[in-house]
């Protein structure tokens, strides 16, 4: 079997190039990284209010999808003053609060998923002076009024194991090392060879 010669510049080259691939690995996996973040919220974390408004408004980077995205609001009272479904429109989702909304202290806990299927969550409070709409819902009133927070199927990750998986990136890593090994294994018996002739 007559070996093929391979110029000593093409080995440097092709050693230049997977070390280059090496460094450059790390960076595979960055786009995959800029995942949805929350840019804005009306009312916003620690915001005092005269009166607590009638929804809460939430706005990310990039479009959201209304699969596993959800605002639950909490009074004052620990009572879930949420009505009905979130409202998504592209970045930015809304959701509507009931009518009685007493003054005090609020929790906004949300979970939103982006276009790429990655959930991200978070919380923040905000208060407000005024009672609105009359009585605070209470008991079967409360329940009435407020619609439970639908039950949302986990949504699932799409897009990251071609991307961002560490078994891709060592495939990288072990096929380019197997390739330059057998390179330079070629060489190096051809060289034998030669030295032995």
């Amino acid at each position: 079997m007559r070996l093929i010669r391979v110029p000593a510049r093409t080995i440097v080259l092709l050693a230049s190039a997977f070390a280059a691939a090496l460094l450059l690995l790390p960076l595979l996996g960055a786009p995959a990284l800029a995942h949805s973040a929350l840019t804005g919220a009306v009312p916003g974390e620690g915001d005092q209010l005269a009166s607590t408004p009638g929804e809460v408004t939430l706005t990310f980077n990039e479009d959201i999808t209304d699969l596993g995205t959800e605002v639950i609001v909490t009074g004052p009272n620990g009572d879930i003053l949420s009505a009905g479904k979130v409202e998504v429109e592209g970045p930015t989702i809304t959701q509507r609060l009931v009518s009685s909304r007493p003054a005090g202290a609020y929790t906004v806990t949300w979970r939103a998923v982006s276009a790429d299927g990655h959930p991200i969550s978070g919380e923040y409070t905000f208060t407000s002076s005024e009672d609105v709409g009359g009585a605070t819902p209470t008991g079967d009133a409360a329940e009435t009024e407020t619609e439970a927070p639908e039950e949302t199927t986990p949504a699932v990750e799409v897009g990251h194991e071609t991307t961002d998986s560490p078994v891709l990136k060592w495939a990288i890593v072990l096929g380019g090392a197997a390739a330059f090994a057998a390179i330079v294994a070629v060489v190096i018996q051809k060289r034998r060879r030669d030295l032995g002739q």
